[in-house]
């Protein structure tokens, strides 16, 4: 069977590679992917990270189901210097996103991605600081400001 998330994912994925790479994601392979937090610590500037969430389906006609895929998308940004630098980083780059997402046609159908019919990015809660692992686990040091969008897709597919 067709796994019509991962072609969601794979869609969103592949947007926000192709349309933010400059000035966002110059090395996107390694900036933009799916459920892996690892990728934090390489040096980059930014971050989105894709992960599953909600699916509420429902059946249109008895040959198609229309799916509303909610992918979390988690948006990071490093925090270089002092908290004042890091959210003027945070910022433009999280208007960018919003932008491509709910503005562009091309963002709304995730790059024509198969039987996408909409998508839209909202947000839940407000942006997190983000401590990683440092050598004193007592005095974390915040490295990203980050927030999850959340990214409803709308896609119809054929029952099988």
């Amino acid at each position: 069977m067709t796994d019509y998330y991962t072609t969601v994912e794979t869609g969103l994925i592949s947007l926000l590679r192709s349309e933010l790479a400059d000035p966002y994601f110059p090395n996107a392979t390694k900036q933009v992917m799916a459920s892996d937090d690892t990728v934090l610590d390489n040096g980059n500037d930014y971050y989105a990270i894709a992960y599953p969430g909600n699916f509420p389906v429902t059946e249109t006609a008895n040959q198609f189901l229309e799916y509303s895929w909610e992918v979390q998308l988690d948006v990071l940004s490093r925090w270089n210097t002092t908290e004042a630098a890091a959210w003027a980083a945070f910022k433009p780059y999280r208007n960018a996103v919003i932008n491509l997402l709910n503005h562009t046609l091309t963002g709304r159908t995730l790059g024509k991605t198969n039987f996408v019919r909409n998508s839209l990015a909202s947000s839940e809660a407000r942006p997190r600081y983000i401590p990683m692992r440092g050598s004193n686990p007592d005095d974390p040091t915040f490295t990203h400001i980050g927030q999850i969008f959340i990214v409803t897709v709308k896609q119809i597919v054929p029952g099988e």
